[in-house]
């Protein structure tokens, strides 16, 4: 699936990287005198706190860990593979684990874009067309995004025609781009979530890979890619494991 990448796929994975790298690094340079950088930039995503928690909950009772967030008493038994490994990678670098997760997130950047193309390639046979789709889909939004940004303008948003037509129906019903984790340029941004979809899309990739091409060598890449899928994240996983459960049934009725 990544054989022959043309020459512009490396460069424009690496600009992915470098881009989602600048809010971190600015955010540090911009830090007052006295204060100290807390490492903290996703001010959108409600779950960073949990997950700073298990960062450090993790560097103390290791990849099982009780849940703290109920005042109900429980052993170990949530299993965080990926906050263990940013914990313990934070622990040997002795550097906060929120700068080792903001910098995974930049590796997993430059891998998620190639995956992109990677993918783009394989379902539009099309060269003409591959880059226009794998740009669009990388860095573009819905018709929502624009609309959004258009109503910005005072003098636009408080047009008679323009508010009765576009602004109300705006302000009462969510649009896509309100949705947290739907578009590509906004995941780009959020480790977490974007471990989810590198792995997810490499998982169904790979099986698609498989179920077209046959080979051990990918059957045991899907088991893999699935087998982490389930442990980085349960929920994609098993519903990975049933998708998965439900192919396979169907060829071996058919």
């Amino acid at each position: 699936m990544f054989r022959r990448l043309p020459p512009m796929a490396i460069p424009v994975a690496v600009l992915v990287a470098v881009l989602t790298a600048l809010p971190f690094a600015w955010r540090q340079h911009v830090t007052p005198a006295g204060w100290r950088f807390t490492g903290n930039v996703m001010a959108r995503n409600p779950d960073m706190m949990q997950y700073r928690v298990w960062f450090r909950q993790t560097q103390h009772d290791g990849p099982i860990v009780p849940d703290r967030f109920t005042t109900e008493p429980n052993g170990p038994t949530l299993p965080l593979v990926y906050p263990y490994v940013i914990g313990q990678a934070a622990r040997w670098l002795s550097v906060p684990p929120e700068f080792v997760y903001a910098f995974t997130g930049v590796a997993l950047a430059f891998a998620f874009t190639l995956l992109l193309f990677a993918a783009v390639r394989e379902f539009v046979p099309a060269p003409h067309l591959q880059w226009w789709v794998f740009l669009g889909t990388l860095a573009g939004g819905g018709f929502g995004g624009h609309l959004k940004l258009l109503l910005r303008f005072e003098a636009v948003k408080s047009n008679p025609v323009v508010r009765r037509l576009l602004w109300d129906p705006v302000s009462e019903y969510l649009l896509f781009e309100d949705y947290r984790g739907h578009l590509v340029v906004t995941t780009l941004f959020d480790p977490q979530r974007l471990l989810n979809w590198t792995l997810c899309t490499a998982s169904i990739l790979g099986l698609y890979g498989y179920l077209k091409r046959g080979g051990r060598w990918r059957l045991a890449l899907v088991a893999t890619l699935f087998l982490l899928m389930t442990l980085v994240h349960l929920y994609e996983g098993v519903t990975l494991i049933l998708i998965a459960g439900a192919i396979l049934l169907l060829c071996w009725r058919k």
